[in-house]
């Protein structure tokens, strides 16, 4: 229903009872339609939009809880109040909402790791076989790989912003892809070598695809732009590219 209601504009407000407990906006134990509203926000670049002081009094029950607030599409500024003016068990919440203020879009990034950094910094962070005497030992040297471990991610990932918009590849080399992960997690839980050699087998296909679907992206772009690539490449090599 929310992914209906945003969908048809560019900026969109929605505000009522979504009968959803939430620890970011409201005390107490969270439910499922929390959860599933919480997601969806942290998912989709959503502003939540709910007041500090609880919104719904039970009668017979002593706690109290957020249920109304509001949910923002590309619009950042705004502010909500409950209101304890009525003898509902709900309160009315009073909405001020800038819409000229616009939500800034998220930066696209792009996580790299360097595997062969990754091995180097375990290899030299695990000492290998640890003695355990009991079970706090063990708990200990989980602990300590696991900390390992991430130290290692960390450490050998960099982040990089991509300025224009993702690349979309064609469904059928994406469906390459799903399918070639899958065979190489096989490969890792069973060491089958059909497996890997089918992970291979697809890991060059996947690499042909897409060059050709790169180069056959570009010559679509040269037809639009009326050259074909001789002519382009004539055009480069006597320096005319430049008053195009």
């Amino acid at each position: 229903e929310l992914d209906r209601l945003f969908s048809q504009s560019a900026k969109a407000i929605v505000v009522g009872d979504f009968n959803a407990k939430h620890a970011a906006w409201s005390v107490g134990r969270s439910n499922t339609n929390g959860s599933i509203i919480h997601d969806h926000i942290a998912n989709n670049n959503l502003v939540l939009l709910a007041p500090l002081e609880p919104t719904h009094f039970p009668y017979h029950h002593p706690s109290s809880s957020t249920l109304d607030f509001g949910i923002l599409k590309n619009i950042s500024s705004g502010d909500a109040t409950s209101i304890n003016d009525l003898s509902s068990d709900h309160n009315p919440v009073a909405f001020e909402i800038n819409v000229n203020v616009s939500l800034a879009s998220p930066a696209k990034k792009v996580n790299i790791t360097n595997w062969t950094i990754f091995c180097e910094t375990i290899y030299n962070r695990v000492p290998g076989n640890p003695k355990t005497n009991n079970i706090a030992d063990v708990d200990d040297c989980i602990r300590q790989f696991t900390c390992n471990i991430t130290t290692a991610v960390n450490l050998a990932t960099k982040s990089r912003v991509i300025a224009g918009p993702f690349r979309q590849l064609p469904s059928f080399i994406v469906d390459k892809i799903k399918l070639k992960n899958r065979f190489r997690k096989l490969y890792q839980q069973t060491f089958y070598p059909p497996y890997k050699r089918k992970a291979y087998k697809l890991q060059r296909e996947i690499h042909e695809d897409i060059v050709n679907f790169d180069n056959n992206r570009w010559r679509e772009t040269l037809v639009g732009w009326g050259l074909t690539l001789y002519l382009l490449t004539v055009l480069i090599s006597t320096n005319h590219f430049k008053t195009l």
